[in-house]
């Protein structure tokens, strides 16, 4: 997939962010990854390893979960009760999964941001760049345009960028908004001649799955070297798990089957 960040400025807080992050930052935006949970120093290490491993569970599966519904809804927000419902059971395989082979908890599902991209015209694109002039990852600033504003509010816009060269715009917001929804919300109005979800090519580790027929098929990948601007190292682990039972699947074997193919993210993992 095209990687629509490159060639972008960065600018200094998320250049901050990315030093402190090492690889995890791309050409442009910076993907987040799993925050390290740290028991009270008053805990037995054993129990300081099992809190941080359960709480990795729990991140991988919300992000999981959150990515499968927003394939499935047509809302503009993700129903919390039912993401929290399917992340608990995503967290149920990941655990036995991470429980049958340890070395499977060193890959960590990436989160990816909601963000939309904008190409705009006519009075929308007047407006916009007559007051978005120089606006680069900040705050949201007013357009005059009630219909785009009011879009803007109801999904609690968190920060704009504006490329006049290109007549884009670049929109991002929080995670419970259905990005793919809002893609058709903002298509629909006048001025906005495409709206896509952005979503660069991603290099690095990343876990994807899919539930067919009862069972859980989970695909880990983990990569290494020089990420995410293209991996040296890869391997990836193909898993189905069902009633409790985890099995390992040959690669060669999964890669014959449809199946996994239809598991969405399948292609960012670069299998």
């Amino acid at each position: 997939m095209k990687d629509e960040w490159r060639g972008r400025p960065v600018s200094r807080p998320l250049l901050t962010l990315a030093l402190s992050a090492c690889c995890a930052l791309g050409a442009g935006w910076l993907w987040n990854l799993p925050v390290p949970v740290v028991a009270a120093a008053s805990a037995p290490p054993g129990v300081q390893a099992s809190a941080a491993g359960e709480a990795a569970v729990s991140r991988d599966a919300a992000v999981l979960a959150r990515r499968i519904l927003q394939r499935q809804g047509r809302e503009l927000f993700v129903d919390e009760q039912r993401l929290d419902l399917l992340a608990r059971e995503i967290g149920s395989v990941l655990g036995l999964v991470r429980t049958r082979y340890p070395a499977m908890a060193e890959i960590a599902a990436r989160q990816l941001p909601a963000v939309l991209r904008l190409e705009i015209e006519g009075a929308l694109l007047d407006d916009i760049a007559g007051r978005w002039a120089g606006v680069s990852a900040g705050a949201v600033p007013a357009t005059g345009h009630a219909v785009f504003e009011a879009l803007n509010s109801r999904l609690g816009l968190r920060t704009v960028e504006f490329w006049p060269a290109s007549a884009a715009v670049y929109l991002r917001f929080p995670d419970q908004v259905n990005p793919r929804a809002a893609v058709e919300a903002y298509a629909a109005i006048a001025g906005v001649a495409e709206a896509r979800f952005e979503q660069r090519r991603i290099d690095g580790s990343d876990i994807a799955v899919r539930r067919a027929n009862g069972t859980w098929h989970v695909v880990m990948r983990k990569a290494w070297g020089d990420c995410p601007s293209g991996c040296i190292h890869k391997e990836t682990h193909f898993f189905a798990v069902g009633s409790g039972h985890v099995e390992r699947i040959d690669g060669k074997i999964a890669r014959e089957m449809p199946v996994f193919w239809t598991i969405e993210g399948i292609a960012r993992l670069g299998w």
